[in-house]
Order: structure tokens, then C-alpha cells, then sequence
């Protein structure tokens, strides 16, 4: 019983020392900068309207951020915190074609604006990542800002590694 106790307490410690923080981690997901320093990261934001307000978003009546707005807070030497100063706490909205506009100026490459959620797909400089970081942990547009990345699904040889015999059977 002592054995499991122990291995139980060795398994939660190794898993605190490999979790991400919010703030450990300079890259989305542990996103890794390319040969031209850009990270290819989804940015999901809160668009107004969109009747997303909870406790994890923007609080009723926040205000919606400019384009310029969110420029200056993406590009070197902005900050989030003048934005965040007059939002007064409530978080705030953004349109996406304000959000493209921002990115754009702040070197991002979009490469797909998504219709069927509010999000795009972006190449941005590594420091713009980080940028966007604070945004979302400060709730000023942002939802969230994720690793662009390939998905594959179970291929045939992985079938037969969880007990599959035929995948076409499905």
C-alpha cells in the first residue's frame, strides 16, 4: 500500500513539473518559432454579440477594441495593460476584421479566417504570440491562442495496438 501511495506521489510531482503555466510558457501549447520566427497559432477571440458572456469572458456591457487599439497592444513595445486599464476589469470584444487588421500590421501572415467559429488561422512573429498571450490571460479580445498543427487519426497498424482487428469493420 506504501508502494502505491508513493508512486501516486512521485506521478503527481513529475506531472506538476511538466504542466504548463500561463505565464511558463512563452509559446502557445509549446509552440515552436520556425526558421523565420514565426509560430503558426489559431486565435480565437470574443466577438460582441456573440452571447459568450460567463465567467470565463468578457463581462456584460465590456466595450469592443479598435484595431489600432489592439496594434499598438501587439507590436514592440505595446503592451496589453493600457488596454487593459480601460477596459476598467470587464475584459472586451473585438471584430475580426479589426483583429486581421491588428495582426496584419503587426507582421502576421493570415492564413485562413474561419466562418463557422470566430477564429483565424495566423503565422505570427514569435514575440506576437506572446503578445496575444496576455490578451487572452487579461481577457481583452482574445479566447484563446492555440498551436496550429497537423492532426492525423488512427492509421491501421494503430488499430491493431487497441485491440481493432479490421478498421474498415467500422
Amino acid at each position: 500500500m506504501r508502494f502505491i501511495a508513493a508512486l501516486v506521489l512521485a506521478l503527481l510531482a513529475v506531472a506538476a513539473l511538466l504542466s504548463p503555466s500561463a505565464t511558463a510558457s512563452p509559446q502557445p501549447l509549446g509552440a515552436k518559432p520556425n526558421a523565420n520566427g514565426m509560430v503558426d497559432v489559431i486565435v480565437s477571440y470574443y466577438k460582441p454579440g456573440a452571447g459568450i458572456e460567463s465567467a470565463t469572458g468578457p463581462k456584460a456591457g465590456a466595450r469592443t477594441l479598435t484595431a489600432d487599439e489592439l496594434t499598438r497592444a501587439l507590436t514592440a513595445g505595446g503592451s496589453p495593460a493600457a488596454i487593459q486599464e480601460s477596459a476598467s476589469g470587464s475584459g472586451a470584444y473585438v471584430q475580426g476584421a479589426d483583429l486581421v487588421k491588428a495582426l496584419t500590421a503587426a507582421g502576421a501572415k493570415v492564413k485562413y479566417e474561419y466562418s463557422i467559429i470566430d477564429a483565424v488561422a495566423v503565422s505570427v512573429p514569435a514575440d506576437v504570440a506572446q503578445r496575444l498571450g496576455a490578451l487572452q490571460n487579461a481577457k481583452l479580445g482574445v479566447m484563446a491562442v492555440e498551436n496550429d498543427a497537423e492532426v492525423h487519426t488512427m492509421e491501421k497498424s494503430g488499430a491493431a495496438a487497441v485491440g481493432i482487428n479490421a478498421i474498415d469493420e467500422f
